[in-house]
């Protein structure tokens, strides 16, 4: 099932983008899966893009919908944080963010 939300997320990240290839690597996919797993069950995760940003000692993977972007907050929408520390196989929740 968790595989199937990948698939269905990258397609997501792909229509954003408009670019004809996403390409993760296995450090990022296993940060993506990890986050994932550990998402908020009350949200839907396929409403959300994802962007996933290695860090070198940790990987940040953000789940975000709305009018907002990783980058640039504003214009409502929902915005979690994860780190990712693939060397203790360990998610940290970061952050939570809601805008109006």
């Amino acid at each position: 099932m968790r595989n199937i939300l990948f698939f269905i997320i990258l397609l997501t990240v792909y229509e954003a983008t408009g670019e004809c290839e996403v390409f993760l690597t296995s450090r990022e996919f296993s940060a993506l899966n990890l986050a994932s797993s550990v998402f908020s069950t009350t949200n839907n995760i396929r409403k959300f893009e994802v962007n996933v940003e290695d860090n070198g000692d940790f990987i940040k993977v953000i789940f975000f919908k709305g009018n907002v972007s990783p980058k640039v907050l504003g214009g409502g929408g929902e915005m979690y944080t994860y780190h990712i520390d693939l060397k203790k196989n360990k998610c940290l929740f970061i952050s939570k963010k809601l805008m109006k």
